[in-house]
Parts: structure tokens; C-alpha cells; sequence
């Protein structure tokens, strides 16, 4: 009879391979840049955070961006709670993981400083993708989700940011 603590290897699904005492590091990574937003959204850890908001240290950011790439993350997003076009210095962050070579880096954002005078600076450091965080169908339902914000009625499209 087996014991409880015996491997029981032949019940596994999992790979030999993959049976190690350390897997393969994520080759997707995030790294918030900014912890300040500009909404107040009743679905968002930020509106009930109490700690204070910040940007992140150009010398700590530096340091993980090169131990990140060293360790082969390929994916990077500059975002995470925070709204990262409130960090003034996010295309020299694009740009440093650039010359890094990490292959793809994109943020996602509420939209809204998303302007052409913005978004431009961001494309010509590599910036590779930028998403759009709505959630909402229309400016009923998200009025109510995202205090603080206006819902513009300007037409923009991504088109008009010029060499994209």
C-alpha cells in the first residue's frame, strides 16, 4: 500500500517536464508606472485605497525593467491600477524598455488625456499597443461607473494620431 506522502507520478497529467522545483519565469509582465488616476471608479481598489500615490522611481523602474528583459520577459505592460498617462515621463520608460529590447510593450488607459499630443510622443518611443478601458455600452451606464469623468463628444479615433 501506497503512503501519502509517496510520489504519485503515475497519476499526473502533468509533463515530466514541467514537474520542477522551479518553472520557467512569465514571459508577460506588468509594472505600474503611476498609482495616481483621474477617476474614482466604485469598482476599483484605487477609490478605497488609503496609501498615498506616486510615480514610480526612474531608478527602480530601470532596475527592474533590466532584470525583467534579463530573465526573458517579452511582454510588457508600463500599467496596472494606476492611469499611466498621468506619469509625464512614460515615453522615456517606453523608450528605455525599448532599448532593452523587450519586443512588445503597451499600456492600457481610461482614455481620457488620451490626445493627439499624448498619445504621439508614446508611438514614437515603440510604444507597441495602447487598450482602452471603458466599460460601459453608452454614456448612461458609464457616467455612474466612473465619477469624476465626462463622457466627450468629440469624435477621436486612433487614425488621428499622425504615423499610425
Amino acid at each position: 500500500m501506497k503512503g501519502i506522502k509517496q510520489p504519485t507520478e503515475e497519476f499526473s497529467r502533468v509533463p515530466a517536464g514541467l514537474r520542477i522545483d522551479r518553472p520557467p519565469f512569465p514571459k508577460s509582465a506588468k509594472l505600474e508606472v503611476t498609482s495616481r488616476c483621474d477617476l474614482n471608479c466604485f469598482f476599483c481598489q484605487h477609490t478605497y485605497d488609503t496609501q498615498k500615490s506616486g510615480d514610480i522611481e526612474p531608478a527602480l523602474l530601470s532596475r527592474l525593467l533590466r532584470e525583467l528583459r534579463e530573465l526573458g520577459v517579452e511582454d510588457l505592460g508600463l500599467f496596472w491600477i494606476g492611469e499611466p498617462l498621468l506619469n509625464g515621463a512614460l515615453n522615456e520608460h517606453i523608450a528605455e524598455a525599448k532599448a532593452l529590447s523587450f519586443p512588445y510593450v503597451f499600456i492600457t488607459t481610461n482614455g481620457r488625456l488620451a490626445t493627439e499630443e499624448c498619445l504621439e510622443p508614446l508611438f514614437e518611443a515603440g510604444l507597441d499597443s495602447i487598450k482602452f478601458s471603458f466599460n460601459a455600452d453608452d454614456a448612461e451606464s458609464y457616467r455612474p461607473r466612473y465619477a469624476g469623468s465626462t463622457v466627450s463628444t468629440k469624435p477621436w479615433k486612433i487614425s488621428d494620431v499622425p504615423g499610425y
